[in-house]
């Protein structure tokens, strides 16, 4: 049987980056990898017989110091600092497209010091595979700076 009918997945980041006070001081806006491993997790999860189980879906975000551009082949951040619980998650639409948004907040006092520039999705607190992967502009992350990041995944034609 041949199957005609393809469809892809795309990633996008948008970050936010806000004062003490809640005031927006910078937006990025990203494409981002979803990797041979990301996909292979799309296709267990279509086979899984208990949706909604720990570890099959995207609940937490990992956030990293390294520049290198993503491959399809990897599994892991090349320079982690720090992996933080999901915020907030919700179905949405990228120009017409089926999408799902993943949402964390990294507070005021978390992951201080660090020239931030790497961020993915994975389903487990610790060890796990890595969904998609995305480079984005250097973020000095100091004590007074909150940083928003939604994940995007887009199924696409």
């Amino acid at each position: 049987m041949e199957l005609h009918d393809r469809h892809s997945l795309k990633g996008l980041i948008r970050i936010e980056v806000r004062s003490e006070g809640g005031v927006l001081l910078e937006v990025q806006e990203v494409e981002n990898t979803v990797t041979k491993s990301g996909r292979t997790q799309v296709r267990d999860l279509l086979g899984y017989s208990i949706v909604g189980s720990p570890g099959m879906a995207p609940d937490f975000v990992e956030i990293g110091t390294g520049s290198t551009a993503t491959t399809d082949a990897m599994e892991a951040l090349v320079s982690p600092v720090g992996r933080y619980q999901i915020t907030r998650r919700w179905p949405s639409e990228v120009s017409l497209q089926p999408a799902m948004t993943y949402q964390m907040l990294l507070r005021s006092a978390d992951a201080n010091g660090y020239a931030l520039r790497e961020v993915a999705l994975y389903s487990t607190a610790y060890g796990g595979k890595l969904w998609n992967r995305g480079v984005h502009n250097v973020i000095n992350k100091i004590l007074g700076l909150s940083v928003t990041y939604q994940l995007t995944l887009v199924v696409v034609p």
